[in-house]
């Protein structure tokens, strides 16, 4: 629990004063002083900084919450999303989302479509097919090779598995 007294007005202490659970606490009628009493997990004047990450709570429009080494809390927003909380809209060409030569293609007011250039595919143009002489996959147990962001991903063949699809099941 984390408590931050604050100065207010005796009538504001009220369910919808403190966010996220906290409740307001006015400790002496005869004061003009109320405070938040924080539910575990937030902080802040009105409870309004989460402490750690909560499902579906922390990141705003998807993002997913992640915990630092130090304890630090960081949101991976999906496009179009920026911000600390995944909460700031952007337009999706301003983002320069799209990969190796792609065209960028405002669709709406806020979405937008990468055109990829040939071999390339995926929202950002960041996928394509692994070349023949580049391919870590086995090649008897594979269905296909994709190259995504430099990374090498394999999709096995019912009845295998492993990174590289060299395992039987």
């Amino acid at each position: 629990m984390s408590v931050v007294k604050r100065e207010s007005n005796p009538f504001l202490c009220s369910p919808s004063t403190c966010l996220n659970g906290g409740v307001c606490v006015r400790p002496d009628p005869d004061l003009y002083i109320t405070y938040c009493n924080c539910a575990e997990g937030f902080t802040g004047v009105l409870c309004e900084i989460p402490t750690k990450c909560i499902f579906n709570k922390t990141c705003k429009n998807n993002g997913y919450c992640l915990t630092t080494d130090a304890g630090a809390i960081v949101c991976n927003c999906p496009l179009p999303y920026t911000g600390t909380y995944c909460q700031i809209n952007n337009k999706f060409c301003d983002l320069k989302p799209c990969k190796n030569g792609g065209i960028c293609k405002q669709t709406g007011e806020y979405d937008g479509k990468c055109e990829c250039p040939s071999g390339y595919e995926g929202r950002t143009c960041n996928t394509k097919k692994c070349d023949s002489n580049n391919n870590p996959c086995n090649e008897k147990n594979t269905l296909a090779c994709l190259q995504i962001d430099d990374q090498f991903r394999c999709l096995c063949q019912t009845g295998f598995t492993g990174e590289n699809c060299e395992s039987e099941l």
